[in-house]
């Protein structure tokens, strides 16, 4: 199954630790935003977006280094699935592609509505 993956690093934070890791799981493209901040523009983001195609994995470092929140995280992994993506972190061990980590998403989910 194709891999991609997005990471981000925030300013005491390795972003080379990260690429690390995720080269180290077999991700074949890498997609990196070096600036963090509620407000900051993720260009790298929106095209790991674009790139990803039906029966692909994002790939991410940590559930931080990818949503703001937890309905953030909620809504794109929600519209990863639409588009038949899957979603895998490497610290939380957390994979969608598997019955496992769906029931995992679908708890993260029944919360989300209330969190702001």
């Amino acid at each position: 199954m194709p891999q991609h993956l997005q990471a981000r690093a925030t300013g005491g934070q390795k972003l080379d630790r990260q690429i690390d890791a995720l080269t180290a799981a077999g991700c074949r493209r890498i997609f990196a935003d070096k600036r963090c901040g509620k407000d900051d523009l993720r260009p790298e983001l929106k095209a790991c977006h674009a790139f990803l195609a039906a029966g692909d994995t994002l790939v991410v470092p940590a559930l931080d280094r990818y949503g703001r929140s937890l309905k953030d995280l909620v809504t794109m992994v929600g519209e990863l699935r639409r588009r038949e993506i899957g979603f895998c972190s490497l610290h939380e061990r957390l994979d969608t592609t598997t019955p496992g980590g769906r029931l995992v998403f679908h708890v993260f989910r029944s919360p989300s509505s209330s969190v702001s």
